[in-house]
Formats: C-alpha cells, sequence, structure tokens
C-alpha cells in the first residue's frame, strides 16, 4: 500500500509541473497569434488568452478582457460580445481578491448579456453574485442570485451550470445549518453531475454530501460517501482532493470512539499534505490530531499538534506580509513606467519642434519660388533661372512632406505606446488598492468583534480612525473565566508599515496570554518588549520600531471592580459615578521595542472603582491632532472635554467625542491613527 502510494505521489508531482508548464507556454503561443489576426478573430484570440489565464495570473485576465471589451465595444461595435468579456474580466478581479470590483463587473455583465439573451453568461454571471456572497457569509442575499442563475440555465438546458446551482444552494443551506435542505440540492447536484460524466465534480458533491451527513451526527452515511469520493479521487490521482476526503473519514473516525485510526489515517496523509504545500488542509489536519490524541489522553502530542494548528492558522500573517512586499514592487515598477513615459513626451516635444522647423522651411521655399516667379514675369531672361529653381524647390517639399509623414508617423506610434503604459499603469493602481483594502480586512480580523466588546463590556464607546486605509493603531481583548485583559496600542508609523506591526502585536499578545498564560499587564508589557526586539533582531541591526500601549486588566470584586493598569508612555484617565473630576494614572516614560531606557522599569498601578465609573484610554493620536491655527489639542483640552462629558450616556459621549473631533479638524488634515476608548464598568 505504501509502495503504491509513493509512486501515485511522484507521478501527481510531476504531472502537476508538467501542467503548469504546458498552460504557461499554451498562452505565450496563443499571445504570439496576435498581431496575425483581425476582427472577430482577433477578439475571440483575446477572450481566448483572457480566459485561459484566470487560475494562473488573474491581472493577465483582467488585461487581455479589458483589450478585448474596448476592441468589441470601439471596433466591432459589438454588444452581445463586450457582455462576455465583461465576465471573464469579473471573473479575474474575483481570483484577485477584489470582490468590490467583481461585483460591479458582474452586475454591468448581467445586464448586457440579459438585453441580448445570452442565457449562458448571463446564469454565470449571476451565479458568480451569489458565490461572492456565499463567501462573504451574506447567505440570504446569494439565494436569490442563485435561483436566476439556475432559471438562465434551465432557459438553454445548460446541465453543467444547473448542477453548479445546485452545488451552491446545497453549501448555503449547510451553513445555516439546513442540513435537510443542503442534502437535497446536493443530491440534486450530483445526479446531473454524473449524468454529463463529470467524475470530478460528482466526487465533490459526494464528499459534500459526508460532510454534511456527519454535521448531522448519521456518521454511517458520512463515512459511506467520504469512501465512494475516495475511490474517485483515487482514480483520478487527484492529490489534494484525496487529502481533503481523508479529514473527513478521519473526523468520523474521531467521533465514533476510533481516535487511534483518526490519528493513524491522519499521519499516513500528513507528508502528503505537505508535499503539495496545502497549508489549509495541513492546519485542519493538525486540528484534528490534537482532538484526537486528547481523547486518547496523549496531552504532550495533543499539545505539539495544538502549536502546530496556531502556527499555521497564523502563517496568513506571513502570506500578507509577502503580498505587501509585492505590492511595494509594483509600486515601483508604476513610477518606472511614469519615468519612461516623461521621457517619450520630451522626445515628442522635440519632435514637434523639428516639424515646426520644416513647416518654417516650407514657407521659406514658397516664398523664395513666388519671389522668382515675379521675377520671371519681369525679366524673360531669367526663365531658366526661374524653371531651376522651381524643380529644386519641389524636390525640397517632397523631401520635406516626406519628413513630415515620418514625424507624424512617430508621433502616432508613440501615442499608442503613451495610450498603452497608462493602461497598465491604471491597472497595477487597481491591483495596488486592491490589495491595501485586502490587508484592511486581514487587520480588521485581529480586532475585538463588535459581539465579544458588547458582551464583556455592555456601555462602551470607540473613536478608531486610521489616518490611511489601514491603521499602526489597534485594540485587543482576551477574557479568563472572571477576568478580563484589555490593550490599545499606538505602533510605530501608520499606513501600511504601522499595519505591519499590528499584526505582529497581535500575535505576540495571543501567544503571551494564552501560551505562556501571563495576565499581569506590567509582565504582558516587559514580554512583548523582550519579544519584539528578538523578532526584529534590533540589537544587531538598529531597527527602533516598536509601539505605546496601555494594558489593563479588570476583575470583579463585589460592588467594586479591581483595575490593574501598566502603561508604556500613555496613560489612564477615570472618573468615579456622578462625578466630573477626572482622575489620571500615568504610564511609565518608556515604549515596547526599539532601543530604550533599561533603568526604567515597567509597573503595575491597582485600583478598586465602584461600578458605573468612566476609564478613558487610547493612542496619541487624538490629543497630537491639531486645528486650523496647527495648535495641538492637547492633553488639557482633553481632560477638560472628558470631565464635560463623563456624566453622560455612552452613546451621547461617543457621539459628543466625534462631533467635538470633526469640528476641531476643521480645515485641516488629520496627523497619525486615532484610537480613543471609553467604557462604563
Amino acid at each position: 500500500m505504501r509502495k503504491r502510494l509513493l509512486v501515485i505521489i511522484f507521478f501527481l508531482a510531476y504531472l502537476g509541473l508538467s501542467t503548469l508548464f504546458a498552460q504557461n507556454k499554451a498562452l505565450d503561443s496563443l499571445k504570439k497569434l496576435l498581431p496575425t489576426v483581425r476582427d472577430t478573430a482577433r477578439l475571440k484570440l483575446l477572450i481566448d488568452i483572457s480566459w485561459k489565464a484566470r487560475n494562473i495570473d488573474p491581472l493577465t485576465t483582467i488585461k487581455y478582457a479589458k483589450i478585448a471589451y474596448a476592441f468589441a465595444k470601439d471596433t466591432l461595435k459589438r454588444e452581445d460580445l463586450m457582455a462576455r468579456t465583461l465576465n471573464y474580466m469579473g471573473v479575474g478581479y474575483r481570483n484577485m481578491g477584489n470582490y468590490k470590483q467583481a461585483l460591479e463587473t458582474f452586475f454591468e455583465a448581467s445586464k448586457l448579456s440579459e438585453k441580448f439573451k445570452i442565457y449562458d453568461v448571463l446564469g454565470y454571471n449571476l451565479q458568480s453574485i451569489g458565490d461572492i456572497y456565499n463567501m462573504k457569509g451574506k447567505y440570504e442575499e446569494a439565494i436569490p442570485y442563485i435561483k436566476q442563475a439556475l432559471v438562465a440555465f434551465e432557459e438553454i438546458n445548460d446541465q453543467r451550470g444547473i448542477s453548479y446551482c445546485y452545488y451552491t444552494f446545497g453549501q448555503i443551506y449547510h451553513n445555516q445549518k439546513k442540513y435537510k435542505e443542503a442534502i437535497n440540492n446536493y443530491t440534486n447536484s450530483l445526479i446531473m453531475r454524473k449524468r454529463i460524466n463529470d467524475k470530478d465534480g460528482a466526487a465533490s458533491v459526494t464528499n459534500r454530501i459526508g460532510i454534511t451527513y456527519s454535521a448531522m451526527k448519521e456518521y454511517s452515511k458520512a463515512l459511506q460517501f467520504h469512501t465512494e469520493a475516495l475511490a474517485v479521487y483515487e482514480q483520478l490521482a487527484s492529490k489534494r482532493n484525496i487529502v481533503w476526503v481523508n479529514i473527513g473519514i478521519a473526523s468520523v473516525y474521531k467521533y465514533t470512539g476510533q481516535a487511534q485510526e483518526a490519528i493513524a489515517l491522519l499521519n499516513q496523509y500528513l507528508p502528503l499534505a505537505k508535499k503539495i504545500n496545502a497549508n489549509d488542509y495541513l492546519k485542519d489536519m493538525y486540528f484534528e490530531l490534537a482532538d484526537a490524541y486528547a481523547l486518547v489522553n496523549n496531552y504532550a502530542k495533543a499539545y505539539e499538534m495544538e502549536k502546530l494548528f496556531i502556527a499555521y492558522k497564523d502563517s496568513s500573517l506571513v502570506k500578507s506580509t509577502l503580498q505587501e512586499i509585492e505590492y511595494l514592487e509594483i509600486a515601483y515598477d508604476k513610477e518606472k513606467k511614469e519615468r519612461e513615459i516623461e521621457e517619450i513626451k520630451n522626445k515628442q516635444e522635440k519632435s514637434s519642434r523639428e516639424i515646426g522647423e520644416i513647416k518654417n522651411k516650407q514657407k521659406t521655399d514658397y516664398l523664395i519660388f513666388y519671389s522668382f516667379a515675379i521675377v520671371v514675369t519681369l525679366v524673360l531672361l531669367f526663365a531658366l533661372l526661374f524653371v531651376f529653381f522651381l524643380i529644386q524647390g519641389n524636390k525640397r517639399q517632397k523631401q520635406a512632406n516626406k519628413l513630415l509623414a515620418e514625424k507624424n508617423e512617430e508621433i502616432l506610434s508613440q501615442r499608442n505606446v503613451l495610450e498603452e503604459k497608462k493602461q497598465e499603469i491604471e491597472l497595477k493602481n487597481e491591483y495596488i488598492n486592491a490589495s491595501i483594502k485586502y490587508a484592511q480586512t486581514i487587520q480588521q480580523a485581529i480586532l475585538p468583534t463588535d459581539d465579544a466588546l458588547q458582551k464583556t463590556f455592555p456601555a462602551h464607546f470607540i473613536l478608531y480612525r486610521p489616518k490611511d486605509i489601514v491603521s499602526g493603531d489597534f485594540y485587543w481583548l482576551q477574557s479568563f473565566e472572571d477576568e478580563h485583559v484589555l490593550v490599545a496600542a499606538d505602533c510605530t508609523g501608520h499606513g501600511v508599515a504601522g499595519a505591519f506591526m499590528t499584526l505582529i502585536a497581535g500575535t505576540l499578545l495571543d501567544k503571551i496570554t494564552h501560551t505562556e498564560h501571563i495576565h499581569s499587564p506590567q509582565e504582558i508589557l516587559n514580554r512583548l518588549h523582550q519579544e519584539i526586539q528578538d523578532l526584529l533582531h534590533q540589537e544587531k541591526t538598529g531597527n527602533n520600531n516598536g509601539m505605546d500601549a496601555v494594558v489593563i486588566h479588570l476583575k470583579e470584586m463585589n460592588n467594586l471592580v479591581n483595575i490593574t493598569f501598566c502603561g508604556a508612555k500613555n496613560s489612564l484617565y477615570y472618573a468615579l459615578p456622578n462625578s466630573q473630576d477626572i482622575h489620571k494614572l500615568a504610564g511609565e516614560r518608556k515604549g515596547i521595542g526599539g532601543l530604550q531606557n533599561e533603568k526604567i522599569f515597567f509597573k503595575n498601578q491597582t485600583i478598586g472603582l465602584p461600578k458605573g465609573s468612566m476609564i478613558y484610554f487610547g493612542s496619541d493620536g487624538l490629543e497630537d491632532q491639531n486645528d486650523i491655527g496647527r495648535k495641538r489639542l492637547g492633553e488639557r483640552k482633553l481632560a477638560s472635554l472628558l470631565s464635560k462629558m463623563a456624566a453622560e450616556s455612552i452613546q451621547t459621549q461617543g457621539q459628543i467625542l466625534e462631533e467635538f473631533l470633526d469640528k476641531y479638524m476643521q480645515g485641516t488634515r488629520q496627523r497619525d491613527d486615532i484610537l480613543w476608548m471609553g467604557i462604563r464598568i
């Protein structure tokens, strides 16, 4: 069995590399054909290149779809063909992760395809819109579009499209825990997949049915469908899907008291998952292994698997960092292209000057010609001389016209190059903006959810305003039974650079509190300081990045709330119930990370506050904000504002602070990221 598995693995690795090479080679071959075709054949070739690049290079898909769209619109005047090019453009945006632009493009394509009754394009546009809403968890918004797609596919009896709609319905109902509806739709999809002999698609549906039966705790049926899917995938030698199915089988073993069998199965397929870099499946496998080892009381291995699960779960941080590096490279390429355009413009201006000189020379030639004509009419003796100059003038004029035509052709060529460069820069700008939006989604994922904050602190407000799309400020919350740890931090810089530090800090805080079980604010700051210095190799590199922070530990004690505070440069403010007096616990004059005065130590400050008291804290972005006269808000004005609003309801306080800041900033720009929180304990 093991020898057979090794043979399959090596064969699949060779097959995967060969397929990727063949796809790239096929794309290059198609691109070389472009100069040789015209009209409708050229449009079909552009569409073919765009579609074949969708899973290899979405940027190429968008580029050629846009060229095809312009060709169909401006040259061929074919709105029906514009609909298909828009569909491929939307697929490119979707595969690139730019869901907002993808939705806009799919909606536009749907209008055109509905107008010309192109039902296959209409169906796949509506299906894609539903898929995006499903991926974003907006199930009720997804369902109407999938239903409309189903109607379009049924209009032309597109069995593959119809089966895909039922498959998506199954996913949506499973996510909504409507398992019977999910099984019904998966079954409809499976029947059609088998009817059109789509083995891979049928196996995918079969495995999904197994997953749903497992969720329904009908494990014998789940195992039956998983086993059926596995047989097909082994026949197709589909390595990723073999790993996927065996995770489901191991889960069934775990839930049916066969933990040892689950462990053996998962360990058997771990090498294959690693070999094909299936990190998403590796995360699931380590999670299942941690559970299974715990069930057989092997807690050491369970802990080891849990750490690997967390490592693969957090690997998305590394991936996002690499993406940001790529985006910086794209920005560099953009600047380089702009310099090239500037050089082309300079050449164009030079060409224009040369054309002006030629025209002036033409005027001079005409003047000479007419002068000799007048002389010839007055003096017949100069007739021969007149003819001579006439011939010479004609020759010079022909040469000038030829040179002028050449210069005009050169200018037109340069204008085309400029237009292509402009389109390329616009496309890369779209890519950069989409990437930064995606980085914002990643950063927001580390912030506490509204539900978690509302559950822990029912009366609170948060003023959170990044200077750019992503922020160097962040807040973090963890609860441990009857105690809570709350952090508000201001990382070095803002924008992308600051956002990187927030991701690092959030991961380190999880490690310090969960793995090392440290809940004391001063110890959290000490460990955070050490970890950042080690992680960024600051003693060797001189790198001085870090952060300022407030760490608060809260625990209820009868009618009091015991608060332990420690601050790195930032302070904690508080007011007692029905009082407008603002008190301050000052943070230490020492930051986190970088070169600091190590003679200054972080120290806990503990107070007991009656319930109903207010606490305030955040970053220095609020205090440092200037008005139109360039005057900072400052600590004194901030404390005065807090005093005036402390007795108000929490909603009113948040509104007062927002309106005050808007008025204070009127006529000027935001200087830094701003984070400020208020909690009634």
